[in-house]
């Protein structure tokens, strides 16, 4: 059977050089893959970990992709259905413009209504938080990096999310340093302490990374 190139590895992978190539060219040391998880990059000459998730499924990442790539340019639904045959061979679904908004019909999930769900990017937060300390070990810097597969959160979006997830642990006993939204073209920065950077991504960076990602 052959293996899905985009599975967990891809992503701790894929995770693994943004941080590098477009955050600190000095997180160069990571380890990852097989005989190291919990959590999923470690660097014990920098003292840092790094666990690795996704806030919304695969599935549903692509339907978000989907609205934000082309509802936006005023497309009719066979021309947005023709690129997508071209640029997603597998997706099997179909498009609607309906009068409330955008909406995308797969053939597993039906009717998907496009949302920013950051109640599950909170989750998401939440999910990992409890088992900092004892499920993951912990570092002297300790990092969660959480795919969104959506380009349209913003600052607020994060700070909202973040805001949530900490009323969800506030009994935790230990909480991430730093959070690292992945926005597809975007990479947010939160500080546990305050504040969130943001940064771009270029078209030439998303493809290097894609591909190093891939590689064996």
């Amino acid at each position: 059977m052959r293996r899905n190139p985009y599975d967990t590895r891809y992503f701790e992978k894929y995770a693994m050089l943004s941080l590098r190539y477009a955050y600190n060219p000095c997180w160069d040391s990571f380890a990852c893959g097989a005989g190291v998880e919990s959590p999923d990059l470690q660097s014990e000459a920098l003292d840092i970990g790094v666990e690795v998730t996704r806030a919304i499924t695969e599935q549903e990442g692509l339907a978000h992709r989907i609205v934000t790539d082309y509802f936006s340019r005023g497309l009719g639904e066979d021309a947005i259905e023709d690129q997508l045959r071209r640029r997603y061979p597998r997706f099997s679904g179909e498009v609607r413009i309906l009068d409330e908004g955008a909406a995308v019909i797969t053939s597993l999930d039906g009717l998907f209504q496009f949302k920013v769900h950051l109640s599950e990017l909170a989750e998401a937060i939440a999910v990992k938080t409890d088992k900092l300390g004892r499920i993951y070990r912990v570092f002297g810097l300790n990092c969660l990096y959480i795919f969104t597969f959506t380009a349209r959160m913003g600052p607020e979006d994060i700070t909202l999310a973040l805001k949530h997830a900490g009323e969800m642990t506030r009994k935790a006993p230990l909480h991430y340093d730093r959070y690292f939204i992945n926005c597809v073209d975007r990479l947010f920065v939160a500080e546990a302490s305050g504040g969130i950077r943001e940064i771009l991504l270029s078209d030439a960076l998303l493809a290097r990374v894609g591909e190093e990602a891939l590689a064996p």
